[in-house]
């Protein structure tokens, strides 16, 4: 994004500035997944760059730890990305549903309660979320469902 040539010098300095910090957090949140990636698809035992993968070598390239995690059966992750995954699938289909509903519902010019429902709807994005995992995890305490 250019700057107008009219702009003071030392907005400039802070719009640079900015650009910097802004490139720097960039950089150290992508960074590491130029490593992590392709150790992913390593087939020795561990996660090293191996000298075979260091000169490309086919044999030195697998999806070991990726069929590990799917079908594995002494590694626990493959269970918990399936449930992980058909839990996802499940509140996504759960929220297209609820969400097409209210939105058909609070379109309407006769729906009772509009505004009290509008509120709840909005709430989480108004409510800071320290506040609403503080009143739910008082509610799980007082279920009995804590530390279980």
């Amino acid at each position: 994004m250019a700057l107008p040539k009219y702009t003071e010098p030392h907005y400039r300095v802070w719009h640079y500035t900015y650009l910097f910090i802004c490139g720097c957090i960039f950089f150290f949140l992508i960074a590491p997944l130029f490593v992590i990636f392709p150790l992913s698809f390593n087939a020795e035992e561990f996660l090293v760059f191996s000298d075979g993968m260091k000169r490309l070598d086919p044999d030195a390239f697998s999806l070991r730890w990726y069929v590990d995690m799917i079908y594995g059966t002494k590694n626990p992750w493959g269970a918990a990305a399936k449930n992980s995954f058909i839990i996802a699938l499940f509140a996504t289909m759960g929220s297209i549903v609820l969400g097409t509903v209210a939105a058909l519902g609070l379109s309407s010019r006769h729906m009772p309660y509009k505004g009290l429902i509008m509120a709840t709807l909005i709430s989480p994005m108004i409510v800071p979320l320290i506040i609403s995992g503080v009143a739910i995890f008082f509610f799980i305490a007082k279920v009995g469902l804590a530390a279980t």
